[in-house]
């Protein structure tokens, strides 16, 4: 399921980048957290649809004839049952999308309540 959550957001944005577009990968340690995030310049999601594109079978209003739409609420999913959360953000490019994974580390300490 982990490599469904990874895979998904690169996917997307390799189909929606241009050619000699920019896609970066990143991964890192937060605390207790590890965090994972896509970034790319590609037509991106207006702020306004951004909610409503990681439910099933909602595409964003610039999507290319490819995708049923399900990609993201997968992966939305997979992140919430592994502890994290799935969140989209302008990408600091002039154009693009940020899709940002976090999920607790494996070593963790527990919460605490």
């Amino acid at each position: 399921m982990l490599h469904e959550l990874l895979a998904n957001p690169i996917d997307n944005a390799i189909r929606c980048t241009p050619p000699g577009g920019r896609i970066e990968v990143e991964a890192r340690r937060d605390g207790a957290a590890v965090r994972f995030a896509v970034t790319d310049d590609g037509p991106g999601i207006a702020e306004s649809e951004r909610e409503r594109v990681v439910e099933r079978f909602v595409r964003g209003s610039k999507a290319d004839s490819q995708g049923s739409g399900l990609g993201l609420a997968i992966a939305r999913e997979i992140a919430a049952l592994h502890g994290g959360a799935l969140t989209l953000a302008a990408s600091p490019h002039p154009s693009g999308l940020r899709v940002s994974v976090a999920l607790p580390a494996a070593n963790a300490p527990a919460a605490r309540g």
